[in-house]
């Protein structure tokens, strides 16, 4: 998780929980995140392989578009 997506709500389809207004920005790019202003990472959006650039891509960066991630969660032991 970036510093930009920090705190930020889940977003989906079906719940826009991004700080975009009239934007939904999982249903716009393709995938749900941790969204705040449609910008930054995208590791759920869909893999396209001729569009690196595209905000739609799956990217870390939000610009270069990468052919697989892997998500490791790490339970929170404070609690």
């Amino acid at each position: 998780m970036t510093s930009w997506n920090l705190n930020q709500k889940f977003s989906t389809h079906d719940h826009d929980n991004d700080q975009e207004e009239n934007t939904n920005c999982a249903w716009k790019y393709y995938g749900a995140w941790w969204y705040k202003y449609c910008t930054g990472p995208n590791l759920n959006g869909k893999f396209n392989t001729n569009a690196n650039g595209s905000w739609s891509n799956m990217s870390w960066n939000g610009f270069t578009a990468i052919k697989r991630v892997q998500m490791l969660i790490r339970p929170n032991l404070d609690d």
